[in-house]
């Protein structure tokens, strides 16, 4: 398996450094596929990851799938978003027009990120000059936002080079996240032994 994900590398979507290594992340126990259950992976799934990895994890496995499995998939998720249709059909608009998200330019107000969210969800994978927008914008928003940048780099209307540049900003944001983590808990540690 872990050949084939390598294999099937969502290009501008992860570097096989950066995903990867951490499926085989040797300080992690080893799980047994068979070991594996579906309401244990939907639990995980549900409960242990945060939007962006939820994102990023069901697009590698979609990007693992074979084109019929990928047309059914398509077929099934076109039906579940056809009850929401009506509701968003507004939005999906205004995600879609260079005049709407050519306003949205504050990136401050969290309402701005918000609807930044929105229209990335509901931008048409053929929207180049939308896409366009929405890469201009976010060259100036907090890079804390990793919702924002997962989908950024995934997202089909972002051109490759687009998508690799936000998934360079967003691997930058993991690492010092990282590093932020580790440099904690090395201090909570040195403190725990000064206080005994």
């Amino acid at each position: 398996l872990s050949t084939r994900l390598k294999q099937r590398h969502l290009p501008g979507a992860a570097s096989p450094s950066s995903g990867f290594d951490r499926l085989e992340d040797s300080s992690r126990p080893h799980v047994d596929p068979s070991q594996l259950d579906k309401e244990t992976v939907f639990e995980w799934f549900g409960l242990h990851l945060n939007p962006a990895r939820r994102i990023e994890f069901m697009c590698g496995l979609l990007h693992m799938c074979q084109p019929l499995e990928l047309r059914f998939l398509g077929s099934y998720l076109e039906d579940l978003a056809r009850k929401d249709y009506h509701v968003l059909r507004d939005f999906e608009f205004r995600a879609n027009s260079p005049s709407d998200l050519g306003v949205l330019t504050d990136v401050v107000d969290p309402v701005v990120r918000s609807k930044l969210l929105v229209c990335l969800s509901l931008l048409g994978s053929d929207s180049r000059e939308c896409a366009g927008i929405l890469f201009r914008i976010l060259s100036h928003v907090d890079p804390q936002l990793a919702l924002l940048f997962t989908m950024a780099s995934l997202h089909p209307a972002l051109h490759f080079h687009q998508r690799e540049v936000v998934r360079g900003q967003l691997d930058k944001i993991e690492l010092s996240i990282e590093e932020e983590s580790i440099i904690l808990t090395t201090t909570t540690t040195s403190n725990n032994i000064n206080n005994i």
